[in-house]
């Protein structure tokens, strides 16, 4: 299924959301792992650069702790945001698979489980500016892509209704001589 109607620009406390891995991939998003070893992700069109992710067995551990260190904090919470935002960018085995051909999630198919588990013992509304704006900018070039007939419809769909109406004109045309 495909997330097409979950978003949109919320309005205060309400950050807005992420379209899937998927959804990214059909509007031409190119992701990327960023090795700088933080929470912090930027959309350079059309590249969206993301924080790797490695699962390995400590990683839920030190993701629920920071989580819990993030809780009482009154402003910047990145690490809780950015596993919002991956819970947005993942909503099946298909999102994994795309994030880990860009490299952004290393190891197996757990991740999901543990990106759907943590995002769970996440607080909302989380409060990161610099994270939400980057999302807003790859929301609205997404939006904008998708809104475009050759984004949204397969070459092959165009190829095919454009083969079929020259034939149809074709049709018209040899009519239009015999009658």
């Amino acid at each position: 299924p495909s997330s097409h109607g979950k978003g949109g620009s919320g309005g205060i406390g309400r950050p807005s959301r992420m379209p899937t891995a998927r959804d990214l991939w059909r509007s031409g998003v190119r992701l990327q792992a960023s090795e700088n070893g933080r929470a912090e992700i930027e959309f350079a069109q059309p590249t969206l650069w993301l924080p790797a992710l490695v699962y390995d067995f400590k990683l839920a551990t030190v993701a629920r702790n920071l989580l819990v260190l993030e809780y009482d904090e009154e402003q910047s919470k990145p690490i809780t945001r950015y596993f919002q935002m991956m819970n947005e960018i993942v909503e099946d085995a298909a999102d994994v698979r795309i994030l880990r051909r860009a490299g952004v999630v290393r190891g197996g198919q757990e991740v999901h489980e543990l990106i759907k588990n943590i995002d769970s013992r996440a607080m909302y509304p989380s409060v990161y500016m610099a994270m939400d704006r980057e999302i807003d900018k790859v929301r609205e070039y997404h939006d904008n892509r998708m809104a475009s007939f050759f984004v949204r419809t397969p070459p092959g769909v165009i190829w095919a209704s454009s083969g079929a109406a020259i034939s149809m004109a074709a049709v018209v045309a040899s009519m239009r001589k015999r009658g």
